[in-house]
């Protein structure tokens, strides 16, 4: 059977008014708004604006990824393109320094008449539905009845993100909003991700709330046997870890660098793959994180796509971890993002009235799982708004054994745009091998 990826990303909540507003009364009209002036046609987005926005959403994904970095020594697994993808929904409609400061954090390179077009291009790259796989995504902004979304933002969101606003009561039955924006995006993962917003995150003040999903389900394009996998030694930061290790000879490309070696696993229709990036020492995942930057990433991923392929003895852990960071707010405040989190905030360009939001909390959430037939993942990610106040081998065969920790790239062959990235350092944290009591 098909194993899956499920993917939803960013809810974005406005809420409870605040008064006495610090922004200069009057305002920017609609007009005046540049994140939504008029966008270009699909047709003169060219490869360039295609690869801009990729290498960006990589860069977001690192800088991100770094940050973290700084505080969890565990387990970390983000969607870089995915982030990109729904935060292009929070930046249109942003304005002045908000706008400034949330281009150069998410790396926004383009003009503002190109970089949604672009963003919604990429999507549509991305998206695959070929023999053995399938990526899709979907888009929607919940909208508190009486607020309304203003005509360039809806047409904006529309024709590049394909979303179609939808009315709930935020302000008189937030619980029913609640079961209604959870409901949608379990639709949307395939019942994978059945709990996103609660009652902290969505309530009567709530004004908005945008949503980004995606779903895609990729076999191997060479299945690993269950009757070869077998438990053995992970050696993970603290301790040595019994986990289920999968074992296959088969033809890969592997590249050798200094400091680690990388292997490309390519899923059933050769359109995806995934990516390993292990360190040459046991101990040797945080030197390579240290070198990490998006431009060596994308030379390795380059480098790794010229080799040849060759017979490759595999030995590859079963993953099964999910990850949490409720703190990505403070993070992007670190990276530079700071005046979209405060009064200072301009969200002109998005809602009907004359309540005025900034920017709150920022969820992610993901789940990896990867055993013989493929891999399934899910990434969600929240932001608050509230208001301002059959081959011959050869004999011997290349030895790749992933059995310490390593780095994992989850990627689009054509644009190598990476959907999932991040450290395995304990590929399966709730494993029990058999014989082994619960403590």
């Amino acid at each position: 059977m098909w194993k899956k990826i499920y993917l939803a990303t960013l809810f974005l909540a406005g809420c409870e008014t605040v008064e006495n507003s610090p922004q200069k009364s009057g305002a920017q009209t609609l007009s005046e708004l540049s994140t939504t002036t008029a966008q270009i046609s699909a047709s003169e987005i060219t490869k360039d604006d295609i690869s801009s926005v990729t290498q960006g959403s990589q860069a977001l994904g690192i800088d991100l990824f770094k940050e973290i970095r700084k505080a969890d020594d565990g387990n970390v697994f983000i969607s870089p393109v995915s982030i990109s993808s729904a935060f292009g929904l929070a930046y249109a409609g942003s304005a002045g320094q908000t706008e400034v400061e949330m281009a150069e954090v998410l790396n926004f390179e383009l003009p503002n008449n190109r970089i949604h077009r672009a963003l919604g291009q990429l999507q549509a790259i991305v998206e695959d539905e070929t023999k053995g796989q399938l990526f899709d995504t979907a888009n929607t902004i919940f909208v508190e009845k009486t607020a309304g979304l203003t005509p360039a933002y809806k047409a904006l969101i529309s024709d590049n993100y394909e979303a179609g606003p939808q009315s709930v009561d935020f302000m008189f039955a937030p619980g029913e909003a609640i079961k209604t924006i959870n409901k949608w995006v379990s639709d949307q993962t395939r019942g994978l991700i059945k709990k996103t917003v609660d009652e902290k995150s969505v309530h009567s003040g709530t004004r908005s709330v945008m949503v980004n999903t995606a779903y895609l389900k990729a076999d191997w394009l060479s299945p690993f046997k269950a009757s070869k996998t077998e438990d053995g030694d992970f050696f993970a930061p603290e301790e040595i870890k019994t986990v289920p290790l999968m074992f296959q000879r088969h033809r890969y490309k592997l590249m050798s660098a200094r400091g680690f070696r990388a292997i490309e696993l390519p899923y059933q229709n050769s359109t995806m793959s995934a990516v390993v990036f292990l360190p040459k020492s046991k101990t040797g995942l945080d030197d390579f994180e240290r070198k990490l930057t998006s431009t060596k990433l994308s030379k390795w991923i380059e480098d790794l796509n010229e080799e040849k392929i060759i017979d490759v003895d595999l030995t590859l852990p079963k993953v099964d971890l999910k990850y949490q960071s409720s703190g990505f707010d403070e993070l992007l405040k670190a990276l530079g993002m700071t005046t979209a989190f405060s009064d200072f905030a301009q969200f002109p360009g998005r809602l009907t009235d004359t309540q005025r939001t900034k920017l709150d909390k920022v969820i992610h959430k993901t789940v990896l799982k990867v055993d013989e037939d493929g891999t399934e993942a899910a990434a969600v990610t929240a932001i608050t708004e509230i208001t301002v106040s059959g081959t011959r081998y050869l004999k011997d065969a290349e030895v790749f054994r992933v059995d310490h920790p390593f780095f994992l790239v989850l990627k689009n062959n054509e644009t190598d745009a990476v959907l999932f990235m991040g450290r395995i350092v304990d590929p399966m944290p709730d494993y029990k091998a058999p014989g082994i009591e619960n403590p």
